[in-house]
């Protein structure tokens, strides 16, 4: 009785045992009713609810492709009506915003997840894809309409959410970079613009977007730098001058690593370094040129010569290359190398010899030299060339200002030096002397009025 008691209860237990193995287990059966709850949601557009369920489903069950795709469009489609009913590209509601933001992130991530659990699934592959596709499309799309509309931070939003579903599609990278830009938020294109690069290394419109930027960026810099010693006093170097000028040659540079034949690029690099020499030397006032501001002219000389040789001096080219010569030669007198700038003088004047304005650069140069009567003949040239009369007695003070380098030094506070640009933006167009340094002009003869260029 025992014995058979024993064998009946073992088998029981067996068979208790069998049937636990049948059974499916807890967890896989409650993943599987989230997904229908889920599914059920989203059919109902419910996508809160939607969300929650497939969130829960993919939680109990990592391993299904299929529940982390419909996750991520639940998470997709929930961000999107979000942002388009509540947020709507309006502004001071940037916690919302980045919980939609965080939203997308998700979506995009889970897309990406799904795909990876199993990479030989061609129907998963398919479906994951084309929902990703399609809110992609949705999103650039809504970002082409408002960069079109002008309203470029909306845009920008927009192609925000594009890179979040689908990371590895270059166009966003690129559409979003040019909405930043005409924001006035140049320095987040460029970062956006590497950030596509890194995606696609060889994208052309991305590459050109970038150098683009760069040049744009060391321009303002430029003018930004030009402006500011201008504003210095003289006597003091214009530091921030300078550092302006410095990052826009680091801009340029790297330009120039991808175009080394780009005649611009190397004027653009020429005026970087005469701007640079032009704040270091504020500082001068007497006969001495500093060390790294001759240097700075030097280096824009080399330059403007680069930038000449690559613009032949014809056809479209032909003003290139005289403005990177006439450039050169302010560059070399900046550096007090004179021989070079005569030298550089006669290649101009060889192409253009009826531009007033080297005539006068001449000038400079030979006064520079100690040429008096070579000076006289040079600025009465110019003028005459200009149309415009010249009297000997003017011609003669300025070579003799330009022979003793008249110009203001420390210690003299009644020498007064200023100079008017003129529309040529050149340095040469006007000289006006008072105090003690007139003492020139009044031994010719004339009055303080009259000594003017």
């Amino acid at each position: 009785m025992d014995a058979r008691l024993r064998t009946l209860g073992g088998a029981l237990a067996a068979v208790a045992a069998a049937a636990i193995l049948t059974l499916p287990a807890s967890g896989e059966e409650n993943c599987a009713n989230d997904f229908r709850s889920g599914k059920l949601y989203f059919a109902q557009k419910v996508y809160d609810k939607a969300v929650t369920y497939f969130e829960s489903a993919v939680a109990l069950c990592p391993e299904k492709a299929e529940y982390r795709a419909r996750y991520g469009i639940a998470l997709a489609q929930y961000a999107s009506e979000r942002m388009i009913g509540e947020y709507a590209g309006a502004v001071g509601q940037e916690a919302l915003l980045a919980e939609i933001m965080d939203t997308f992130a998700k979506a995009g991530a889970e897309f990406d997840s799904s795909l990876a659990v199993d990479p030989k699934d061609k129907s998963n592959k398919k479906f994951t894809n084309e929902n990703r596709q399609h809110f992609w499309v949705d999103h650039y799309n809504r970002g082409l309409k408002f960069a079109k509309e002008g309203k470029f931070d909306s845009a920008d939003l927009e192609f925000r959410v594009a890179r979040l579903i689908d990371p590895k599609e270059p166009r966003a990278y690129q559409q979003g970079a040019v909405a930043l830009i005409n924001a006035d938020r140049k320095s987040e294109a460029a970062e956006l613009v590497r950030q596509g690069l890194a995606v696609d290394p060889a994208h052309p419109n991305l590459n050109k977007l970038l150098e683009s930027i760069y040049v744009d960026a060391a321009r303002g810099l430029i003018d930004e730098a030009d402006r500011i010693t201008r504003e210095t006093p003289f006597g003091t170097v214009s530091q921030a001058g300078a550092d302006s000028a410095r990052v826009a040659r680091e801009f340029l540079q790297k330009v120039l690593e991808r175009r080394p034949d780009d005649p611009g690029l190397h004027f653009d690099m020429g005026l970087a370094f005469l701007t640079e020499g032009g704040a270091l030397s504020r500082g001068d006032t007497g006969d001495s040129i500093a060390v790294a501001a001759q240097d700075r002219f030097r280096q824009a000389a080399a330059s403007f010569a680069k930038a000449a040789s690559l613009a032949p001096p014809d056809g479209d080219t032909r003003d290139t290359h005289l403005n990177s010569l006439f450039n050169e030669i302010q560059a070399y007198l900046n550096a007090g190398d004179l021989d070079d700038a005569k030298r550089v003088v006669g290649d101009y004047l060889s192409l253009a010899p009826t531009d007033p304005a080297i005539w006068q650069f001449l000038a400079q140069v030979l006064a520079k030299k100690g040429d008096q009567e070579g000076t006289v003949m040079a600025l009465v040239v110019s003028k005459s060339i200009a149309g415009q009369a010249v009297p000997v007695e003017d011609a003669k003070s300025m070579a003799i200002k330009e022979e003793k380098d008249t110009s203001v030094e420390m210690g003299d506070p009644d020498a007064v030096y200023t100079y008017q640009e003129g529309e040529s933006g050149n340095q040469i167009n006007s000289w006006l002397w008072y105090g003690k340094k007139t003492a020139v002009a009044f031994k010719l003869g004339l009055k303080v009025g009259q000594y003017s260029w």
